[in-house]
């Protein structure tokens, strides 16, 4: 679908179960006209983070011919779990956080998937000030891939709501995964103490999600999100000026939840 943040996804990948789950949660989103690209980066620091011990584990240091091995084992994987999907791999070389952010804008990327968790190569990017800067510096949505059930993803779906331009395109995003899932989507809007119009809310997600229900809390937005008990929280990267409910959130409840957040921008 020409517009869809699932037109293109670029997904990091490193050989860990965090980025294992990554491009599992990758390929759920992905519909059949998406372009799935999985990147694996090498360089000296990515080298230095494999072979440090943590946790018990030691992962081989990376080269370029292992990782287009791994990477062409898991595109086939992925093709033939899901025939039709158009997958491809690319190997770069270079330090992790900048050589993802130039492939995202190298491959029109509407949307990059990372893992959240584990000993990884990647983990710099979903830990601290790297996670923010992804969020703030990626050229389009961003999935931060959280822990999830196993069996089809998502089994649910909430979308922070607060009227605002951002909030609508979670919305149409959220409903794009929840439709393609078939489960339930539900909307939230958590104010933070601050008044909103209920129905005036109630009636822009009827407009944009016919028979999706509002709710609205009175807590704090955060909280509010992560609590929610949902395999997927969606939210937009900004939202209402001087409203409390998303902006600065989305980066917290990505921070924050065990789940998996889509930041839509």
């Amino acid at each position: 679908m020409a517009g869809s943040v699932f037109e293109t996804i670029v997904c990091g990948v490193d050989g860990t179960p965090a980025s294992d789950e990554a491009v599992r949660q990758a390929a759920a989103v992905a519909d059949e006209s998406s372009r799935l690209v999985l990147v694996s980066v090498v360089g000296e620091a990515s080298a230095a983070a494999a072979t440090a011990p943590g946790g018990g584990v030691v992962l081989p240091p990376p080269t370029v011919e292992l990782e287009n091995q791994t990477l062409g084992q898991t595109a086939e994987r992925l093709r033939h779990e899901r025939p039709g999907l158009d997958v491809e791999t690319a190997v770069l070389e270079g330090p992790v956080l900048p050589t993802l952010l130039q492939a995202l804008t190298d491959r029109k990327a509407t949307l990059a998937v990372v893992g959240r968790h584990g000993h990884s190569r990647l983990a710099g990017l979903v830990l601290g000030s790297a996670m923010t800067k992804l969020l703030h510096d990626a050229p389009c949505a961003v999935l931060v891939a959280g822990s999830a059930e196993e069996g089809p993803f998502p089994r649910s779906v909430v979308v922070g709501y607060d009227g605002s331009e951002p909030a609508a395109l979670a919305v149409r995003a959220a409903l794009e995964v929840a439709h393609r899932a078939d489960v339930p989507l539900d909307a939230l809007c958590a104010g933070g103490g601050k008044d909103v119009d209920v129905e005036a809310l109630q009636a822009s997600v009827a407009a944009l999600a016919p028979g999706v229900t509002l709710t609205v809390e009175g807590k704090d937005p955060v909280d509010a999100l992560v609590s929610a008990g949902a395999d997927l929280v969606v939210v937009g990267n900004r939202g209402l000026h001087g409203m409390k409910s998303l902006g600065s959130v989305s980066e917290r409840v990505a921070h924050k939840a065990d789940c998996s957040v889509l930041v839509v921008r």
